[in-house]
């Protein structure tokens, strides 16, 4: 055999031998490349791809140092226009706290909406003049009232029992008040002492948690645009 041709034979195995090298280390590189994509440091939890919690519809933070009061959020929105050369009319709240009284004997629930915490005295205060129907203007200069009034065969006490519910917000510092009907944008979870316990007998504070919201707007002149959000997760204090 001719050298020339012994020359072609060992450049053609010298090829097969590369070819044959090449293809046996390439799956090793990949699987090297694997190996840092798995060890490789992911994101701390909570950055980047972190999920926002769902906001609760009904506040549950209790109110320190007082068992009567309850957590709200929301807000309500009543304005009128300006008649003349008078300005227009405004009643602006973002509640923070809640007073609940129940009155069997009326059959009545009324809910007192502040905007900020009260001392502790105050707020017995407030509850007092709530049961009894008294005004709330010299305590409290700005508030809000639901008002909720069960049918006179309501044996369970609870929203299915509803005749009538109504929010009125008043700013007495500017002699103004509103009153919206809330029944149909009403939903509330807990239910009501009989009214054939006797406060003595009555259970502790009954929780109850509560959502209005709507809009309203009268179309007769000088009436009210009325807009609230408010939920409400509040103790009931049992009263005459």
């Amino acid at each position: 055999m001719s050298s020339r041709w012994k020359l072609t034979i060992v450049a053609a195995l010298a090829a097969l031998i590369t070819l044959l090298v090449l293809q046996w280390q390439r799956p090793a590189d990949r699987d090297t490349a694997a190996s840092f994509a798995v060890s490789a440091p992911t994101a701390a939890p909570g950055v980047g791809s972190a999920k926002t919690p769902a906001r609760p519809a009904v506040p549950r933070a209790p109110v320190a140092g007082n068992d009567s009061a309850g957590a709200a959020s929301g807000s309500i929105h009543f304005t009128r226009a300006a008649e003349g050369a008078g300005p227009e009319a405004r009643i602006d709240m973002d509640v923070k706290i809640a007073l609940g009284v129940w009155q069997p004997s009326h059959r009545r629930l009324r809910i007192l909406l502040l905007e900020s915490v009260a001392p502790a005295a105050q707020l017995a205060q407030l509850a007092s003049l709530l049961a009894s129907d008294a005004p709330l203007a010299s305590t409290a200069p700005k508030y809000g009232v639901i008002d909720l009034r069960f049918a006179p065969q309501a044996q369970a006490f609870d929203r299915n029992d509803l005749e009538s519910a109504s929010l009125t917000a008043s700013s007495s510092g500017d002699g103004l008040e509103s009153t919206a009907d809330v029944l149909s944008g009403l939903d509330w979870q807990g239910s009501l002492p009989s009214p054939q316990a006797s406060p003595g007998d009555a259970p502790a504070p009954t929780q109850i948690e509560l959502i209005t919201a709507g809009t309203h707007q009268s179309s007769n002149s000088g009436a009210w645009m009325q807009r609230w959000h408010v939920s409400i997760s509040v103790p009931v204090s049992f009263a005459e």
